[in-house]
């Protein structure tokens, strides 16, 4: 006879057995245990899932394989249990299982599910899909020290990937208590492929929080930003004399802006300027439109919604604008709306909504006219793990049934040679892979670069420059 405590936990796997993934069972309590997979997910990888419940609880956890292919052992379908048996005294209960080296599973998708009895009642886990993708090895390689110069202005600075590949760093301001804070107006280029650091002719006057957009020609647009007891301005760097313009004063003052150029119907580049603050922590609707062939600014607008932390991209003709929040209010108010500004308008109209509200999110394009929604925070500063797709001819989102290793925001994607795409925050990184089945699947997080402040950049040759306060690497 087997002991109480196995016996109830078989009836729980038994019960488990058949419950379709996705069933909604009504729950007596308003708790739900949660699920995690993490550790792997390549071919050749073990996978590591974890369902956080009540200490001690009788738990299951199961998996099932949807496959156009053969297989083998362990994962057979329809259904494999991966974890029968009571939670520990750490309230987790955890599975494993290896994924076999088989070719033919990338893009296969696995769902996972879990339940625990509480109270004498089966409460079940939301199901969690993952995609296989492909073994492909990366890893962070360290590279050299942070330059001092880059360090220093380590907060403020805007960073700017040139054509030919390397990268120009402005402005920033200084870490540290002591306020004020000093504002730079240095400007770096730095060669990441020879390691060669040149410090460049300052510019026109001291930035930080400013907007930098390289244009089709090569040269860089500087906007705004803090700049003490000056009017807002703007700049014009040129890489082939490495030495900054001024293209004078401009209507308003932005701050963390968001920059987009884009062309017109007669292939004409504009650039808009959007949003952010107004430099006292107002959050703000205004918006300047500038003219790359008469260099002039112009102010447009406003936007339909105070924005800053929203996202951007260029479509045919115009900008779409997603989400940010408005800190003008008492409490932290974000946004699901989407608006479009259009040339020929000139002019920002309602364009739908996500399908949530979110700031500080990432924005992707993978089409002129679609963009990929990755993460953000909520009105709490709770980050997101989750992804949609915004269609800019329907004006429609739609979510997508994957969610990223950790909650992300002000992530960067960058797009690598094989087509994965890769997110890095300030604490972590990890890849997106497409596969035929799906948009992008996820696989770990690079573990070397935890507990640091990191900035990411396009990296020549198709890597990644993560930029720490103490350190370079390269993504290889």
């Amino acid at each position: 006879m087997f002991p109480t405590a196995t016996r109830r936990a078989a009836r729980l796997a038994l019960a488990l057995l058949c419950i379709t993934v996705g069933d909604v069972i009504a729950q007596p309590i308003p708790w739900q245990p949660t699920l995690s997979v993490t550790n792997g997910g390549a071919i050749g990888e073990t996978v590591e899932v974890t369902l956080a419940t009540v200490a001690n609880a009788p738990s299951v956890i199961a998996a099932s394989a949807s496959l156009a292919g053969p297989w083998p052992s362990p994962l057979a379908p329809p259904l494999q249990v991966l974890f029968v048996g009571n939670a520990g005294a750490s309230q987790t209960a955890v599975g494993r299982t290896s994924i076999p080296g088989h070719a033919s599973l990338v893009g296969a998708p696995i769902h996972v599910q879990g339940a625990s009895i509480v109270n004498s009642a089966l409460i079940v886990s939301r199901p969690v899909t993952r995609y296989i993708a492909p073994n492909i090895p990366r890893r962070f390689v360290r590279v050299r020290p942070t330059p001092q110069a880059i360090a220093t202005a380590g907060y403020g600075r805007a960073a700017t990937v040139l054509a030919d590949g390397t990268f120009l760093f402005t402005g920033g301001h200084g870490r540290g208590d002591v306020l004020p804070q000093p504002v730079f107006k240095t400007a770096i280029h730095y060669d990441a492929t020879n390691d060669v650091l040149t410090r460049l002719p300052d510019l026109a006057q001291p930035r930080a929080n400013h907007t930098a957009v390289r244009l089709a020609d090569g040269k860089v647009v500087i906007v705004g930003g803090d700049a003490p007891m000056a009017a807002p301005t703007a700049e014009l760097f040129d890489p082939a004399t490495g030495r900054s313009t001024s293209l004078g004063p401009v209507p308003t003052r932005l701050t963390t802006a968001l920059g987009v150029a884009f062309l017109d119907a007669a292939r004409r580049e504009w650039v808009l300027f959007a949003g952010g603050s107004d430099g006292q922590g107002s959050t703000i609707r205004d918006a300047l439109l500038y003219d790359t062939v008469g260099r002039t600014f112009t102010t447009v607008g406003p936007m339909q919604q105070r924005r800053a932390g929203a996202a951007a991209m260029a479509v045919p003709g115009g900008v779409l604008i997603t989400g940010g929040y408005d800190t003008t209010a008492t409490t932290l108010a974000t946004h699901a709306s989407v608006e479009l500004f259009h040339i020929q308008t000139r002019a920002f109209h309602p364009w739908g909504s996500m399908t949530r509200p979110r700031a500080d999110h990432a924005m992707h394009p993978i089409s002129t006219t679609a963009a990929l929604i990755v993460g953000g925070i909520d009105t709490n500063w709770n980050a997101f793990d989750d992804l949609e797709v915004f269609e800019g001819l329907t004006a429609r989102s739609i979510g997508i049934p994957l969610r990223t290793q950790r909650p992300r925001s002000q992530t960067r994607p960058l797009v690598l040679p094989d087509g994965a795409l890769f997110l890095g925050d300030v604490l972590s990184s990890e890849f997106l892979t497409p596969t035929a089945s799906t948009l992008l699947r996820p696989i770990p997080e690079q573990p070397t670069l935890l507990g640091s402040r990191f900035e990411f950049l396009p990296a020549p040759a198709g890597g990644v420059l993560a930029i720490g306060p103490q350190t370079l690497f390269y993504l290889r």
